[in-house]
């Protein structure tokens, strides 16, 4: 029931939105220091959290980073304070650094990782709310019991309120570093994957840029549409987020690569095959096709064609006739694989030519799949 629930609700808000997996090892990331929290991290800053003035190894939060500088905070208050750096700079990474010195930082991950405290019930009553409870201390919980109610309580809080304000004050906490986390550390819960993955298709749509600064975001995504093939809602909104990652971030084709690298493409159409008559999550996969086929230079349609894509595209059209999102999306696809003569070929055997001309009569009213159909037709009428 709980997933059927949850996929009408991403069905609806989807639609409202659209006007190898190699993890590295915490030690080769760059400009990060770790430790532990009783040790060597004291040993690196035995001072509090610049931006919240807390002790680094006490309190609610259960992180910290030391920068390249030495300076030391939080890591969602760090994560915070870029995101407003980042509203208020239009996306000025070059000068996105330490709040103190201004030292440039590339990336960022945590130096320790500690069990929260527990509270007291007067600790509770000085507690801003049941919302910052949640983020700074719920969700770094080891109990996955008790990070699954929190994500329950904050997804439901996030449909009753208004969703968009909701998502940008996540955000300006740095609310995206413990879900990220609580995705890595609970990867075998569903539960925990699939609402990370809804709250964070969202988040990623107003700050992608800051998100992706945050070491781990990327493989977290891979991980859970790894670990839980045969969830629907985990896959559709995993698709989601890669393909928001692609077109919102600040070097698009960079951060394309980086999803083709780690299994982008293999993940998008193993996501086709496992569902074929969900609409939705028809449309979400190929929305991430078409956006890494968009943003790599010289598409290679060997990378397509080896994994079966291009029926499994054409049939998806015919099996999704009055989804405009799907058509558009998968017109847009084959657009691009044309580029190639042997692409454009196993196009016009498996009735693509047929299918994009239906579409194109079909959603005459629609002025995006007009344009899909239109691209796709000129390069392939020209074989």
């Amino acid at each position: 029931m709980e997933n059927q629930t949850d996929a009408s609700y991403y069905s609806q808000k989807t639609e409202a939105a659209e006007k190898e997996r190699p993890v590295r090892p915490r030690s080769e990331l760059p400009n990060t220091r770790r430790g532990t929290a009783n040790n060597e991290t004291d040993e690196i800053c035995d001072d509090p959290c610049v931006i919240c003035l807390e002790s680094l190894s006490r309190g609610l939060r259960s992180t910290g980073v030391v920068l390249p500088c030495r300076h030391c905070y939080h890591e969602d208050c760090f994560a915070g304070w870029q995101v407003n750096f980042l509203e208020n700079h239009t996306s000025d990474t070059d000068s996105l650094g330490c709040p103190v010195c201004r030292q440039h930082v590339d990336e960022f991950a945590p130096i320790a990782q500690t069990e929260p405290k527990t509270q007291t019930a007067n600790e509770e009553d000085t507690e801003e709310d049941k919302f910052c409870t949640i983020l700074r201390r719920d969700l770094w919980s080891s109990d996955v019991k008790v990070v699954e109610k929190a994500l329950n309580e904050l997804y439901y809080e996030f449909i009753k309120n208004d969703e968009v304000a909701h998502i940008i004050a996540i955000n300006r906490m740095g609310g995206y570093v413990p879900l990220i986390r609580a995705m890595e550390r609970h990867a075998e819960s569903i539960t925990v994957q699939r609402k990370s993955l809804c709250f964070l298709q969202y988040q990623v749509e107003y700050h992608a840029q800051a998100i992706l600064l945050l070491s781990g975001s990327l493989e977290a995504v891979f991980a859970a549409m790894e670990n839980h093939p045969d969830d629907m809602l985990t896959l559709a909104c995993g698709c989601i987020t890669l393909d928001r990652f692609i077109s919102l971030s600040d070097d698009r084709q960079a951060v394309a690569l980086r999803i083709k690298r780690q299994g982008g493409i293999q993940r998008a159409i193993y996501a086709l095959r496992r569902f074929p008559k969900n609409a939705q999550l028809q449309a979400s996969a190929y929305g991430l096709l078409a956006s890494l086929c968009a943003e790599i230079e010289k598409p290679s349609a060997t990378d397509f064609a080896k994994e079966g894509a291009i029926p499994i595209v054409i049939q998806a059209m015919k099996d999704h006739p009055a989804v405009a999102k799907l058509q558009r999306c998968a017109c847009l696809l084959l657009s691009k694989l044309a580029y190639h003569k042997e692409s454009r070929e196993l196009i016009v055997d498996n009735g693509g030519l047929e299918a994009i001309r239906e579409t194109r009569e079909k959603h005459s009213d629609n002025d995006d799949v007009v344009r899909a159909t239109k691209s796709a037709l000129s390069r392939l009428q020209g074989l």
